[in-house]
């Protein structure tokens, strides 16, 4: 979708939605000028971060998993769960029909 921000050596994987406005960090402490740390989050396949979400660096969101719109991940998303909030929280399984 329009407006994502994905930062540089972030891992996507196959059949990802990304909804507008998703954005991605890769510096958890602002150390930008002594010492930078990088890590960016991965996103594992058949993932769906919903609009306006933003992923904390060096996190993983699991297979199958759902970040809810506007919800801020600071920790690893386990797979085919839903987080949802500020900050993020377990709201659940994803449920295939």
């Amino acid at each position: 979708m329009h407006g994502v921000g994905i930062t540089r050596e972030a891992c996507i994987e196959e059949d990802v939605f990304l909804g507008p406005r998703v954005i991605t960090t890769n510096d958890r402490y602002l150390n930008m000028w002594e010492n930078p740390s990088f890590k960016s989050p991965t996103i594992r396949a058949g993932a769906a971060i919903g609009a306006g979400a933003c992923l904390l660096s060096g996190i993983t969101v699991g297979g199958g998993a759902l970040v809810g719109m506007g919800a801020v991940a600071l920790e690893d998303v386990p797979d085919s769960r839903i987080f949802v909030g500020v900050p993020a929280r377990d709201a659940g399984e994803v449920r295939r029909v």
